[in-house]
């Protein structure tokens, strides 16, 4: 019988739930080894049912997307700027869409993506719309974060935040692509 070595319980977030967590050990099993690592296991109860997740299934983010007016200008600006290598451009005429995946050296992956009947998004300055709000990009260091900040700005993009340690320790900088996202540049 499974030891409890130690474990965590949590309403879920929608709160229909109860999500718990147990870290086991068999101690009498002849064939698990006391030095073998300690199972973990993720119980998610929801009304009345129950599942076993195992942490080897948990999701990982495979990419982001983005709505892009112009779809060449954006792949541009992320290859320029970020060292962002486009694959092929995928083209639907049936649904009048148009994209790139846009990889980076760290495994993370942009979708920019295009149809003509794209409706323009609006905030006034210092407005804050509910969902998206920023892509962070990680340059390495402070330097180059003040580096492509200048880069940026010389070549007419708009700089909405200086470069600066924030509140919560990141050295930053906000730049706004083709399209006005906002790009954090970060160490």
């Amino acid at each position: 019988m499974p030891s409890l070595i130690g474990g965590t319980s949590m309403r879920s977030p929608e709160g229909e739930g109860l999500v718990v967590g147990a870290l086991t050990r068999d101690f009498t099993s002849q064939t698990q080894p006391f030095f073998e690592a300690p199972r973990v296991r993720l119980f998610v109860r929801k009304r009345h049912a129950s599942f076993h997740v195992p942490l080897s299934t948990m999701a990982q983010i495979e990419h982001a997307a983005l709505w892009t007016s112009d779809l060449e200008q954006a792949r541009e600006f992320y290859e320029t700027y970020f060292g962002a290598e486009a694959g092929t451009r995928y083209r639907s005429e049936k649904k009048d869409f148009t994209s790139y995946f846009l990889s980076f050296d760290s495994g993370a992956r942009l979708e920019l993506m295009h149809t003509s009947d794209l409706e323009e998004a609006s905030a006034s300055e210092g407005t804050e719309l509910e969902g998206y709000d920023h892509l962070a990009l990680s340059v390495g260091s402070e330097a180059e974060v003040d580096r492509r900040t200048r880069t940026l700005r010389r070549d007419g993009y708009e700089v909405v935040g200086e470069p600066r340690r924030t509140g919560d320790g990141y050295y930053e900088s906000v730049v706004l692509d083709p399209d006005g996202n906002r790009v954090e540049i970060t160490v």
